[in-house]
């Protein structure tokens, strides 16, 4: 990292930062998908609830149907009812199968179809027919009471005869009588109104018959006898009395039987009722026997649902822990990447510091070398000036030159010495101008250092509203 330059310490660094929110937006939409998927699993379980509650709600609502059946024993209505009941019934049995998403839920939803299956066809099969069969027992008490008062009834027309007989009053006979033919009438219709079976029917013919040659044996043979007074004969009357008295006989016996009938079957009524009081305490072992495995699965999606309620704060609470956790690695991290690229910009600012220092250095002696070649050039010239003099004298004195030989010998040899001495003065010119190239060289080193720090500068900025940009993305996520 020492060696890194300025930018590639920001480039990795701000990759650094990317990569961890990346990372950490990348779990967030998973996690995000996983609580969504749990949010519709519970939506799902609430649905499966309402809908488990209303199949329970439906098979308690058959037990009304069957106990009106019992008491009011309107059966055409309870069969009408009973089939809209057995449609809801195989609808519910097919939803809480459907609903049912575990092995023991499974298993659990076919014992409901099995007792809730025999619950209906338990009525259907065995209370129904033998509610048709015997109807109301109490109804059959109180008809074969209805038959005891006709028979009471038909025994007392014996009396107004046998007053008619002893006492002669016919005219109170006759009106008596004739009240009494019209209660007879309306205890005829009565018998033939309670006879339900071919027997009871053919024995209330029959009663109808006996008992309509019983009145007219005493209206139109007996009383225009009695009306005789005194001289009536009494043999006759006798006669006709036995002859009243057999046809009573006949009169009463379909009635003896058919009240026979009427309690046989108010026996075999009661006997009946006591099988559907068996049978109704079997419906109801039947209809909890099927509400149970309900409840069960009931319980399993209520158990299921807290599970997913756990799981769901469980993801909610590791992400958001994740979140922090990641947030502060990332802030670390920004403050590593931070400290580094100050501590790099810090390095390359002394550096130029230290360049500036160089230069200015560098700069000194450049002026020093200046003020030599200066000197130099100055010492130049007056040797030049010297040495034009020497010519001008030696021009001047041509005539003078063996004379001077040894004169313009020693000026030949100081202006050589000049000579060398100007060479060494350029040659230093030289150098030193070699050393301000390469002081200018470094001063350019130092301007292309300052402004990589001002372009890296930029690129930092631009790095943290990056970082911004990634830190309101995150909050976004979370």
């Amino acid at each position: 990292m020492r060696n890194l330059k300025i930018g590639a310490k920001l480039v990795l660094g701000f990759l650094s930062v990317v990569v961890i929110f990346g990372g950490i937006a990348i779990y967030q939409i998973t996690t995000l998908g996983r609580l969504a998927a749990l949010q519709d699993e519970g939506a799902q379980r609430a649905k499966d609830a309402i809908a488990l509650n209303d199949v329970k709600i439906n098979l308690a609502s058959v037990y009304p149907v069957i106990a009106d059946a019992i008491i009011n024993r309107d059966l055409e209505a309870t069969v009408k009812d009973f089939e809209s009941i057995k449609e809801v019934a195989e609808q519910d049995i097919a939803a809480v199968k459907e609903l049912a998403d575990t092995d023991e839920e499974r298993r659990q939803a076919d014992v409901v179809k099995k007792e809730y299956n025999s619950y209906l066809d338990t009525f259907e099969s065995r209370m129904l027919p033998i509610l048709e069969e015997i109807g109301d027992a109490s109804q059959r008490a109180v008809d074969a009471l209805a038959i005891k008062e006709v028979e009471i009834r038909a025994g007392d027309v014996y009396t107004l005869m046998a007053d008619a007989v002893i006492n002669r009053n016919i005219t109170q006979t006759r009106e008596d009588f004739a009240r009494l033919k019209n209660e007879v009438k309306k205890d005829i219709a009565k018998v033939h109104e309670l006879a339900d079976t071919d027997e009871e029917r053919v024995l209330a013919e029959t009663f109808e018959e006996q008992y309509n040659k019983y009145l007219d044996v005493f209206e139109d043979r007996m009383l225009p006898v009695l009306a005789q007074g005194q001289s009536a004969d009494m043999k006759k009357i006798r006669a006709l009395d036995e002859e009243i008295d057999s046809l009573r006989e006949s009169t009463l016996g379909p009635l003896y039987k058919i009240s026979e009938s009427l309690e046989q079957e108010g026996i075999e009524a009661a006997a009946g009722e006591r099988e559907i009081v068996e049978l109704d305490g079997e419906l109801d072992n039947l209809r909890e026997a099927a509400l149970a495995p309900l409840t069960i699965i009931e319980e399993s999606l209520e158990a299921e649902n807290a599970e997913a309620d756990e799981q769901f704060d469980a993801i909610g609470a590791q992400t958001t822990l994740l979140a922090i956790i990641v947030s502060i690695i990332a802030v670390v991290i920004a403050i590593a990447v931070a400290f580094m690229i100050t501590r790099g910009i810090t390095a390359a600012l002394r550096q130029v510091a230290d360049m500036g220092a160089e230069v200015a250095s560098g700069g000194e002696e450049i002026s020093a070398t200046t003020q030599q070649i200066s000197s130099g050039a100055q010492n130049q010239a007056s040797t030049l000036e010297e040495t034009s003099a020497a010519i001008e004298e030696l021009s001047a004195s041509v005539e003078q030159v063996s004379g001077h030989a040894q004169s313009q010998t020693a000026a030949v040899e100081q202006s050589s010495a000049s000579m060398d001495k100007v060479s060494e003065t350029m040659k230093e010119v030289e150098v030193s101008i070699t050393s301000i190239s390469e002081s200018s060289s470094q001063i350019a080193g130092i301007i292309n250092v300052i402004s990589d720090i001002a372009d890296q500068h930029s690129f930092f900025i631009g790095v943290y509203q990056v970082m911004d940009l990634c830190y309101i993305f995150f909050d976004f996520v979370l």
